[in-house]
């Protein structure tokens, strides 16, 4: 199905005039399905109130032509008419796309970004993105757009107010726009983020005003990132009504990329040029190699290679997590983590790569890439097969070649080993068991642990997280019944000795009122180690409190705390840290006023003592297992 569409440049509040333009081509060469507007949508200076805009968005004038969709939702008048857009009238056709992101519109994918760049507005720290009516981007904007990316397929249409910075690359003089004066130091500003995010975006067309000229580039094919490539129309349109008469509207027939043949859509034209922003990408990654701050992974380079060999690569204080991370072989001894972001560039922004040394002090053919999304690594994995310094690279996903481990066979919390000690047990469902801990600082202390031999809770599949659940909401009110409240951690270590890596929440009562210290007691006590706690306010259930946790930790070594009221503490461990391995019992005795308990083989009771301990609590906790229900 062919699309039908109109695109206009900058309106500037001009919409008398853009109606009647496109009636007539609407009349002449239509019916048309979609009109896209990208620059400055309102005028930019004026009175507050624009009438005429406001008319056609209130609805009082006729129907507009054709559908339009906009951006540029900044200047005069532009709060108020954003927000009677929030509630239209039923014969007002005018629709704003929105701050950032990705929309169907007439079967075309059609991805956006509103405002204009300002390097200090888009560095300003802290920025979380802008309220829709102001001109200037943000980061957080960015991020918006990216997460849209990752199920949207092939873009048809990208719009925005900007150019790119270097789009006029690889073009010969003759074929150079002649922007106006009046434009080219003001309102057209090309952005380097542009640039640097078109590579991701990769769109059919790109569309966009600001410069006051009409040029359409010669198209310029995109990197093939392992699903074939196809190349980009840029189109730049001037602002509707501009007395140098240039183009401000311009009409398309559009068959939808995902209703495409693929070797159609894959089709190069004659005098297509190389992707103006890939080399761009380059010339920053050179510059990058002095500044130590390329495509915004922030880690240190490699000093100089010392005497006596290289220095592995990777910074300790990132977090990994697999799910956005790539296993590269067969990689050029001379690469540099230059060579390799540079690879990588289209994919994504990278936060880590980790490149070990041989026995000779020599780097390794291989590295673990790891990206800021897991988008940007499923992208890098579709790279398999694609040369570096003349040399294919081989990439997978980080875990692809791990082989799941057999527990140890001295394991103390897997019922089959023979080091378990069984007579602690107290309850066992389907996924997950409850014991009495051994050495408990308290006759309420007991672990919850899965039967399966997994690492952490975080690795849980769904019915074992939700029988761990059940586990944990049965205890609540078995404590309430007693007079006492629910505190729990979980201290995730990569330790080899037995039971170090199987999952085990610890649990104990304690009165209210020291529960409602539990807080302050375990962020003061981790001060004084040398770290600190990330709060995780109550509210999340489930896969959905998993999956949080779960982002905020990847695949790294983790201290969590579930406090009386829902809510969660949470310190991620960096490699380079020493995390204290007895911290959480510490803190629970001290909160209990006992603090020698916090070591377990002071705790110890002679068997018929657990014994007995057990019986004790499994007898009291009978009437709220869950399992017993």
């Amino acid at each position: 199905m062919v699309v039908k569409l109109l695109l206009s440049g900058d309106v500037a509040g001009n919409l008398p005039a853009l109606s009647k333009r496109a009636g007539a081509v609407n009349k002449s060469n239509g019916p048309f399905d979609v009109l896209f507007c990208a620059g400055g949508f309102f005028a930019p200076t004026g009175p507050e109130e624009d009438e005429a805009t406001k008319d056609y968005i209130a609805g009082a004038e006729a129907g507009f032509p054709v559908p339009l969709y906009f951006i540029g939702a900044f200047g005069h008048g532009s709060k108020t008419n954003l927000s009677n857009l929030a509630d239209p009238s039923p014969t007002s056709s005018i629709n704003y796309l929105g701050r950032a992101g990705v929309r169907q519109v007439h079967g075309l994918t059609v991805a956006f970004l509103d405002g204009t760049y300002n390097k200090a507005a888009f560095d300003a720290p802290g920025n979380s993105g802008n309220t829709t009516t102001c001109r200037h981007y943000t980061k957080a904007d960015v991020d918006v757009l990216r997460a849209k990316l990752g199920d949207a397929g092939d873009v048809d249409i990208f719009l925005t107010n900007d150019w790119p910075e270097g789009v006029q690359g690889g073009i010969a003089p003759g074929q150079q726009p002649k922007i106006p004066s009046s434009h080219g130091s003001t309102m057209g500003v090309s952005s380097p983020v542009l640039a640097e995010l078109l590579l991701e975006v990769r769109p059919r067309y790109h569309v966009t005003g600001s410069h006051g000229v009409f040029w359409a580039r010669m198209p310029y094919q995109n990197r093939d990132i392992g699903a074939g490539a196809h190349v980009t129309r840029f189109i730049s349109l001037a602002e509707v009504g501009n007395e140098r008469k240039q183009k401000s509207l311009h009409a398309l027939g559009l068959v939808p990329a995902k209703d495409m043949d693929l070797a159609k859509l894959h089709e190069t034209p004659e005098g297509s040029t190389p992707c103006p922003y890939v080399t761009l990408a380059q010339q920053r990654t050179r510059k990058a190699d002095e500044t130590l701050d390329v495509q915004d992974w922030r880690y240190q380079q490699n000093k100089r290679q010392k005497t006596g060999g290289a220095e592995a690569w990777g910074q300790q204080d990132v977090i990994p997590d697999r799910r956005k991370t790539v296993f590269i072989r067969n990689l050029p001894f001379k690469a540099t983590q230059q060579d390799v972001a540079s690879f990588f560039a289209a994919c994504g922004a990278i936060t880590d790569i980790r490149r070990g040394l041989d026995s000779q002090d020599r780097l390794q053919g291989h590295a673990l890439v790891q990206f800021e999304s897991v988008e940007a690594a499923q992208r890098a994995i579709q790279m398999d097969g694609q040369e570096m310094m003349g040399r294919a690279q081989f990439i997978q996903p980080s875990d692809a070649n791990q082989k799941d481990r057999e527990p140890p066979p001295d394991c103390w919390f897997c019922l089959g080993s023979p080091a378990a000690d069984q007579k602690l047990i107290i309850s066992i469902g389907e996924e997950m068991y409850m014991a009495m801990d051994k050495g408990a600082i308290s006759n309420t202390h007991v672990l919850l642990l899965p039967i399966d031999h997994v690492a952490s809770t975080l690795e849980l599949r769904p019915a074992q997280y939700a029988e761990l659940d059940r586990f944990l909401s049965a205890l609540r009110e078995y404590f309430k019944s007693q007079g006492l409240v629910l505190v729990a951690f979980e201290r995730f270590l990569r330790l080899t000795k037995s039971g170090g890596n199987h999952a085990h929440v610890n649990i104990i009562g304690v009165p209210a009122r020291m529960g409602a210290t539990a807080q302050q007691r375990f962020e003061s006590m981790a001060s004084q180690h040398g770290f600190s706690f990330k709060p995780v306010a109550a509210g999340l259930e489930g896969e959905g409190c998993r999956n949080g946790l779960k982002d905020m930790v990847g695949d790294g070594e983790f201290f969590s705390v579930l406090l009386p009221d829902g809510s969660r503490l949470l310190h991620p461990i960096p490699r380079s840290e020493k995390h204290p391995i007895s911290f959480g019992r510490e803190v629970l005795a001290h909160l209990l006023g006992e603090p020698t308990r916090a070591d377990w083989k002071k705790c110890g009771l002679d068997s018929n003592k657990e014994l007995e301990q057990t019986n004790h609590f499994r007898e009291n906790f009978q009437r709220f297992d869950p399992m017993q229900q």
